[in-house]
């Protein structure tokens, strides 16, 4: 997959949840809106792992940073890559249940940055 593949796939997500925002703002919206935040996820895991190679683990669904961005980029997904990671190991340092799970998720989520890191440009 080129990184320009990549963007397209990416910047398609982030137009899922741009389209569906309005709905976190009604309750009767907010559980759908929710649905479409979870698939979100489930679609930038599988669009990593497709660049990668990497079965990413999510414990927290709540906890990948998808935020919906005017420039999609390569560098955008990156960046969110990171924020994952460290939501990760922050929650890995408190006093939630899943510390493991989630300390095992950041460097996993590390990992994939790092793999994504030392792609070359396509």
């Amino acid at each position: 997959m080129t990184q320009r593949e990549f963007v397209q796939d990416y910047a398609g997500i982030i137009n899922l949840l741009k389209e569906h925002a309005f709905l976190q703002y009604a309750p009767s919206g907010a559980q759908e809106y929710s649905q479409k935040q979870r698939s979100a996820v489930g679609y930038f895991v599988h669009l990593i792992f497709r660049v990668t190679g990497m079965d990413l683990p999510v414990p927290d669904y709540s906890l990948v940073d998808i935020s919906p961005t005017s420039n999609p980029s390569y560098q955008a997904a990156k960046t969110s890559i990171k924020r994952t990671a460290a939501r990760f190991k922050a929650a890995s340092q408190s006093g939630v249940s899943g510390r493991q799970e989630c300390a095992q998720a950041a460097g996993a989520w590390l990992k994939a940055l790092d793999i994504m890191d030392s792609r070359g440009r396509d």
